[in-house]
Parts: structure tokens; C-alpha cells; sequence
């Protein structure tokens, strides 16, 4: 009998195992208790509410309990399964909230960059195609000026060439008529009578 004493005193000391000091968290639920053993059937010391750090002292996995020690500095028993590793949802919220928060800030300040360097982008576009506009306004008139020019100097050169035939052909009427006026001269000349002169014999 007392063997079988020893043995499960054995067994339950191994059961509960101590371990080295390490921050927790109270899970989601809005409070649990604090018992004075690894069981509900022990004495209530307490409640803990959720998101609240405490320290594991030791696990009693045969009952599912863990001893805690409390930001309050109480040291009892809670249940195992509403111990977490991680904080809570309920008090990352707040966090996760403000992150968010930030994110849209900086996605709106991206958007606001953004849409100034679209407008302004665009802004130079309209300036270009305003630009390009005139250019080519300037362009065509340029062109007509170039077609109206060319014109004028076709006609010009026109009115030089007649004029210069002109001039031939007066130059040609005048050295025909010096010609003819020469021949017709040389023609009749010879046929005119002449003065004789007189004898010196006669007296």
C-alpha cells in the first residue's frame, strides 16, 4: 500500500512540471479565475482579464492548468488553454488599427503624389500639343509665303525674259533699220547728180 502511495506521489510530482520563467498572454475570453491549485475544485483567488501578461511559473499537464504569476504579482492557477504565446486579437487591435490607419495615410499621400504628377504630366502634354499646334500653323504659312515667293520670281523672271526680248527684238528693228537706210543710201547715192566744177579755161 504505501508503494502504491510513493508511486503516485512520484507520478504527480512529475505531472507538475516547473519551467523557466516566461511572459504569456490571457487569450480572448473577457476574464478567467485564478484558483489556488491545478484544478476549479480549489479555491477561487481571483479573475484575470484577457490580454493580460503574466509569467508561467509551471505546467500541470495531467490537470491542464498552469501556475501564473499576475501583473498584480498574484501567483495561482489558471486553465491551460487560455494561455497564449501571442497577444490576444483584443489588445492587438488597437495596433493593428493604428497600422492601419498609417497605411492609409501613406497610400493616400502616394495617391496625392501621384495624381499631381499625373496632372502635371498632363499639363505638359496640352503645352506640347499647343506648341506642336503653332509649330505647324507656322509651318504652312511659312510654305504659302515659300509658294507666293516662288510665284513672284516666276512671274518676274517672266516679265526679265520678255523685256530682254523686247530689247532684242527693238535692237533688231533699229539695226535693220540702220541696214536698210545703209543699203538704201548706198542704192541711190550713186544716182544723184553732182555739181560740176567749173572749167578754168572757160571765161
Amino acid at each position: 500500500m504505501k508503494l502504491i502511495i510513493t508511486l503516485l506521489s512520484i507520478f504527480s510530482l512529475s505531472a507538475i512540471a516547473p519551467v523557466q520563467a516566461a511572459e504569456r498572454y490571457i487569450d480572448d475570453n473577457l476574464f478567467i479565475y485564478i484558483h489556488s491549485g491545478p484544478s476549479t475544485q480549489f479555491r477561487i483567488m481571483g479573475s484575470v482579464n484577457a490580454g493580460t501578461p503574466v509569467d508561467v511559473k509551471q505546467w500541470d499537464k495531467e490537470a491542464g492548468f498552469a501556475q501564473i504569476e499576475d501583473d498584480r504579482g498574484r501567483v495561482g492557477w489558471v486553465d491551460a488553454n487560455y494561455i497564449s504565446e501571442t497577444p490576444p486579437a483584443l489588445t492587438q487591435l488597437p495596433l493593428v488599427q493604428q497600422e492601419l490607419e498609417e497605411t492609409k495615410q501613406v497610400l493616400a499621400e502616394i495617391e496625392q503624389s501621384n495624381n499631381q504628377v499625373l496632372l502635371d504630366k498632363a499639363h505638359t502634354i496640352e503645352e506640347q500639343g499647343v506648341q506642336i499646334t503653332n509649330l505647324i500653323a507656322e509651318k504652312d504659312l511659312l510654305t504659302q509665303e515659300i509658294d507666293t515667293l516662288k510665284l513672284s520670281n516666276e512671274t518676274l523672271q517672266t516679265r526679265l525674259n520678255n523685256q530682254s526680248e523686247d530689247v532684242q527684238m527693238q535692237w533688231l528693228i533699229r539695226g535693220g533699220a540702220v541696214l536698210g537706210a545703209g543699203i538704201f543710201l548706198g542704192l541711190i547715192i550713186p544716182f544723184l547728180p553732182r555739181r560740176r566744177k567749173k572749167d578754168p579755161h572757160w571765161t
